[in-house]
C-alpha cells in the first residue's frame, strides 16, 4: 500500500496541473507586468512551492506597470464614423481624438517609406518595433501607427513595448488592427481615421519565483526547469502561459517527492510579455554575482564555478494546450 500511495504522489496529474492553471487563469486573471495581480501570481506559486517543501524565495527586480484607460479607433466613410476591431498598444504615446488620413504602408522595405507619410495614419501588415528603423521612421513623423494582423481570422493582439526601449528608440502612437478590416478600410475606400487612446505607466517590479529541490550527488550543478506566469495585458493568459506554468508547478511536485542526483531550480519569470524582462534579470544578476565571485582572492578557476557556470542546462515551458503549443 505505501508503494502505490508513493507511486500515486510521484505520478504527473493532469487533474493537479489544472487546479494549477485554472487558479492563475481564472481565480487570479489577467497578470500583466508589475501589475497587482501578478503579484498575486508571484505569491500563489511561492506559497505552492513551500507546500512541497522546496526552498521557495522571489527575486525583486524593477519594472514600469502600465494601463489603458480609454481606447476608440474609427474610420470616415465620408458620412459617419465606424468603430474599428482594434486594440491599443500600451506604454505608447497616448493620443486625444488624433485624426488623419491613411496611408497604406506595403512594406517595411526603406524603399517603400515616403514623405507621404509625414502626418498621415500608417497602416503596415509589419510591427514597428523598437531599433534603428523606428527612429528612421519617426524622421517621416506619421500621426500614428497602426499594426494589421496577419491572420483573416485573427483578433486584434493587446501588446505593451518595453519602457526602456521606448526611452531610447522614441515614441509615437500605436494599434493593433484585425486583418478583416484592415481589408474594409481599403475596400471600401475610407480615407480618414480617428484615434482616441489614454494609456498611463509608472514604476513597480517584478517577482522571479525561486523553488530549489537542492541535489544530492552533484549538488553543484543547477538544472532550471522555467516558465513565465505572467500574460499579456488584459487578457487570462490561459495557454500563454498559465498552462506552461501549471506544467512546471506540477512537475516541481512530482520531483520533490523524490531525490535529484542535481540540483533542480523551478523558476516562474515575471514580465516575459515585455521583452522577456525576468529571464533577463535573472542572467543579468548571475552575471553580476560571477564576477564578483570571479574576485574573491579565495577564487581558484582551476578548481572553483561561479553560480552562473553551475547551470548546466534549462528546460523552458512556453504556450501549452493551444494550437502554438
Amino acid at each position: 500500500m505505501l508503494h502505490e500511495d508513493l507511486k500515486r504522489q510521484t505520478a504527473f496529474s493532469g487533474t493537479s496541473a489544472f487546479k494549477y492553471l485554472k487558479h492563475l487563469a481564472e481565480t487570479i486573471g489577467p497578470r500583466w507586468t508589475g501589475s497587482a495581480k501578478e503579484h498575486q501570481a508571484a505569491r500563489y506559486i511561492q506559497s505552492e512551492f513551500k507546500k512541497m517543501g522546496l526552498a521557495a524565495s522571489l527575486q525583486e527586480f524593477p519594472v514600469r506597470t502600465f494601463a489603458n484607460k480609454k481606447f476608440k479607433f474609427e474610420a470616415f466613410d465620408g458620412k459617419r464614423w465606424h468603430t474599428l476591431n482594434a486594440q491599443p498598444v500600451c506604454m505608447t504615446a497616448s493620443a486625444d481624438k488624433l485624426e488623419g488620413e491613411f496611408y497604406l504602408l506595403e512594406s517595411m522595405d526603406p524603399q517603400a517609406w515616403s514623405d507621404d507619410m509625414r502626418g498621415q495614419i500608417v497602416l503596415c501588415t509589419q510591427r514597428l518595433n523598437p531599433g534603428p528603423r523606428y527612429q528612421i521612421i519617426e524622421r517621416y513623423a506619421p500621426k500614428a501607427w497602426v499594426t494589421i494582423e496577419g491572420g483573416v481570422n485573427v483578433e486584434a493582439v493587446r501588446y505593451a513595448i518595453d519602457a526602456t526601449e521606448r526611452d531610447e528608440w522614441g515614441d509615437l502612437p500605436q494599434v493593433r488592427l484585425t486583418n478583416l478590416d484592415a481589408v474594409d478600410i481599403v475596400k471600401n475606400g475610407w480615407t480618414r481615421g480617428r484615434l482616441t487612446m489614454i494609456n498611463e505607466d509608472s514604476a513597480s517590479v517584478g517577482y522571479n519565483v525561486i523553488g530549489e529541490l537542492k541535489g544530492t550527488e552533484e549538488p553543484d550543478d543547477i538544472v532550471i526547469v522555467c516558465a513565465h506566469y505572467d500574460s499579456s495585458f488584459g487578457i487570462s493568459g490561459a495557454s500563454d502561459n498559465a498552462a506552461g506554468t501549471a506544467v512546471m508547478m506540477e512537475l516541481a511536485r512530482v520531483l520533490s517527492k523524490k531525490p535529484s542526483r542535481r540540483t533542480i531550480r523551478f523558476v516562474g519569470f515575471a514580465a516575459e510579455e515585455t521583452r522577456l524582462q525576468g529571464s533577463k534579470f535573472y542572467g543579468w544578476d548571475l552575471e553580476q554575482r560571477a564576477e564578483k565571485e570571479k574576485a574573491r582572492k579565495s577564487f581558484d578557476a582551476k578548481y572553483d564555478r561561479t553560480e552562473l557556470e553551475k547551470h548546466v542546462f534549462s528546460f523552458n515551458i512556453d504556450v501549452q494546450g493551444a494550437v502554438l503549443g
